[in-house]
């Protein structure tokens, strides 16, 4: 993880001015600590970083060998859900991305059976 510090140092360095809130991660370290967590839990959470009284979470959609499909996530106003309360999200998405994923998947005499549903 230490190869990429230099080169998120200089992202960040270029685009400090830039935030779009105050809770956006601008330094290198607790972001990379961030990215650390997040590739161990296996999900997401976001707290006002990109939209001011916007949170949100979201969980990975892989396939079978573990490769990323897509991402499906959830973004609510905080003044509905607390960032802490977001994590009530994090079991359903789980499962819904499961299904998606076998979907996403399925050949195509699977595809026909789907059809007549």
């Amino acid at each position: 993880m230490q190869s990429v510090a230099p080169q998120l140092d200089a992202l960040l360095g270029r685009r400090r001015r830039d935030w779009p809130t105050d809770n956006t991660i601008v330094d290198c370290d607790t972001l990379l600590r961030l990215l650390e967590e997040t590739r161990r839990q296996g999900w997401a959470k976001t707290n006002e970083e990109y939209v001011k009284g916007v949170v949100g979470c979201a969980v990975p959609i892989v396939s079978p060998d573990r490769q990323l499909i897509a991402c499906l996530g959830v973004s609510v106003p905080a003044a509905r859900v607390s960032f802490v309360e977001l994590d009530r999200f994090i079991p359903p998405l789980q499962r819904a991305a499961v299904l998606l994923s076998q979907t996403i998947l399925q050949t195509d005499s699977e595809d026909a059976t789907l059809e007549e549903i």
